[in-house]
């Protein structure tokens, strides 16, 4: 009798059994529960810091028929830039700031890091939002004045002027309140975004 082998015949293979352990997880993982989690790190030369973003995203390679659900080189380069001249111009700080298909968040938790006094961050798409929460809680609100950011949806052809309505100030009731900074990245990759 060799190695393994028992009274049934088979042969008992760890590495057969290690892999088809991997295929049932696989196969039985939830499809509500499609993200994965990545931590970007920017350094901020002239401060000798680091400014440090946990992310929620979907797999690049399946984006869940949304494309805000994961990680776009342009928002990779937008907050790299934010970061670049941040000291320099005074770009964000103290600052509004209005993020547009936001997506994940980067760009606007970045510029809330980088000492926006207020950013909204916003998208159109529910499950985008959804996530987009989410990201703003873990990297926000767990840490500084969650009344600085805020996550809102915004469809370019159909909410606009009511999402301006709800920009009023409450103060002192002078009308809309204006953005200091309204930026956008990976955006204009369909026509009917950029149609006037």
């Amino acid at each position: 009798k060799e190695e393994g082998d028992d009274n049934t015949g088979s042969h008992h293979d760890p590495e057969m059994e290690a892999d088809a352990s991997n295929f049932a997880i696989d196969l039985f993982a939830s499809p509500e529960q499609p993200y994965e989690t990545t931590e970007h790190t920017l350094r901020v030369a002239d401060r000798n810091e680091e400014i440090t973003c946990t992310l929620r995203h979907t797999n690049p390679d399946v984006t869940q028929h949304s494309t805000g659900l994961a990680l776009w080189t342009g928002s990779q380069k937008m907050a790299e830039w934010l970061v670049a001249n941040s000291n320099s111009s005074n770009l964000v700080r103290n600052k509004r700031v209005l993020e547009l298909g936001a997506g994940l968040g980067l760009c606007g938790i970045v510029a809330h890091k980088l000492g926006a006094s207020e950013v909204c961050l916003t998208d159109g798409d529910s499950r985008v939002l959804e996530n987009l929460r989410h990201n703003v809680r873990a990297n926000i609100m767990d840490h500084d004045d969650c009344s600085s950011a805020m996550a809102k949806q915004l469809i370019w052809d159909r909410n606009v002027e009511e999402f301006l309505n709800s920009q009023q100030q409450d103060q002192n009731g002078t009308g809309r309140r204006y953005f200091d900074l309204i930026m956008a990245a990976d955006v204009a990759y369909m026509s009917k975004s950029i149609e006037p």
